[in-house]
């Protein structure tokens, strides 16, 4: 089709946009052909294909049953692979156990990623006749969920040190049987491979966050300034976000429970750096995402008070005008101070709302940062303790182990 054509590749053509009438030709073809919308959807769907043939997105269901199949496979090697240097005890169960419940649970939370990536998309309203800087808005992060360099640069940024820790102490990890260290390789590899991706994802959300804060976005976004939630209607966003942020701080806290092994005591320090260091940058990319959509709210309040007060001045320079005319009458001076007044009211209230959202921001930032860090250190305990709660739990039910 011609039309489409023309739409779709306008930037190879650009003596086209200097030729007279060609602005309202181009308008007529995107109102008279509703597939031009069609092939809009197809581009703003294809990240997700890409993502799906990079990061494995598998059903719930599916996900379960394969860190289900992952440990029966472990429970195989210890129990038949013939391994004279392992010892089968509740420790190294439970560290195959919830190696194999982090696999699993990387994979649901991938997808769970990839679906509020969507969500929130979707969630972005703008003013009624501005819905192409929605378009536009989706069409650059679906381009960023599309170029995967950025993901390969953060998988070798988190992989990296794990990997030269493991090196360096390469003749200590090794089991016996060279298949159950193939084995075991491939599946922390995947491990390292899905907590990249769910991070690169979290950035990624806060960078399209910071982008509607700026121009030209931020003047089109509907945001409803005196909505129960102080901060504009976003709050689904918001819940969206600190969401994400509390299961990847439950990610890492199963990935210590797992992966940190105390008998290796020179190592532990490096690795819990490690993985402190990936649960601090989850934060703190959480935090600026949170902070754009406060910084998105608090500039259209602090614009509508500008409104405000200009409205204020000017009817404050008619009041003294009247007051300095003394053939005004005084229903136009009852009219001025009643509009004043109004104003003012109008103005204290906004002022409190502001203040207000600043306070909630402040508190929430605070405790949402600290729950991210409990469970990882709670968990951290629990491991260099070599799982005493789960041995406390056994003597009580008096389970042999």
């Amino acid at each position: 089709m011609p039309s489409e054509i023309s739409l779709e590749h306008e930037e190879e053509y650009p003596l086209k946009l200097s030729l007279p009438g060609y602005e309202k030709y181009k308008e007529n073809i995107r109102r008279s052909k509703p597939g031009i919308e069609v092939i809009l959807d197809r581009k703003n769907a294809r990240w997700r294909d890409t993502i799906c043939r990079r990061i494995p997105v598998l059903p719930t269901s599916i996900s379960l049953i394969f860190g289900f199949v992952s440990f029966i496979i472990y429970l195989a090697f210890m129990l038949f692979g013939g391994i004279g240097d392992f010892q089968i005890n509740i420790y190294n169960i439970m560290q195959f156990l919830l190696f194999s419940a982090l696999l699993g649970y990387l994979l649901i939370f991938n997808k769970y990623i990839i679906s509020k990536c969507e969500t929130i998309e979707g969630e972005l309203d703008f003013t009624p006749g501005y819905e192409e800087h929605r378009k536009e808005l989706n069409l650059k992060f679906n381009q960023m969920l599309s170029d995967f360099r950025g993901f390969y640069i953060i998988f070798l940024l988190v992989a990296i040190p794990f990997l030269s820790i493991n090196y360096v102490n390469i003749d200590q990890m090794l089991f016996s049987n060279i298949y159950l260290n193939i084995y075991n390789f491939v599946l922390y590899f995947l491990m390292l491979y899905l907590l990249s991706s769910a991070l690169w994802m979290l950035i990624n959300i806060s960078i399209m966050l910071d982008l509607i804060e700026k121009k030209p976005y931020r003047d089109y976004l509907e945001i409803d300034l005196f909505n129960a939630d102080r901060i504009g209607g976003l709050s689904s966003i918001r819940n969206h976000i600190i969401k994400i942020l509390l299961y990847y701080s439950l990610g890492i806290s199963l990935a210590v429970l797992s992966y940190i092994d105390p008998t290796f005591l020179s190592t532990v320090i490096y690795e819990v750096i490690c993985l402190v260091l990936l649960l601090l940058v989850g934060i703190i990319v959480v935090l600026w995402g949170l902070q754009s959509l406060q910084n998105l709210f608090q500039r259209k309040m602090i614009e509508d008070l500008d409104k405000i007060n200009e409205e204020y001045s000017n009817q404050y320079k008619n009041l003294t005008r009247i007051i300095c005319d003394s053939s005004e009458k005084d229903d136009a001076l009852a009219s001025v101070a009643k509009r004043m007044e109004a104003l003012n009211k109008e103005r204290a209230e906004r002022e409190r709302i502001l203040n207000e959202n600043g306070k909630r921001y402040g508190y929430s930032a605070a405790i949402l940062a600290a729950i991210a860090f409990i469970m990882p250190i709670i968990s951290l305990f629990e491991k260099m303790n070599e799982f005493g709660l789960v041995k406390n739990i056994l003597k009580i039910f008096n389970i042999e182990y």
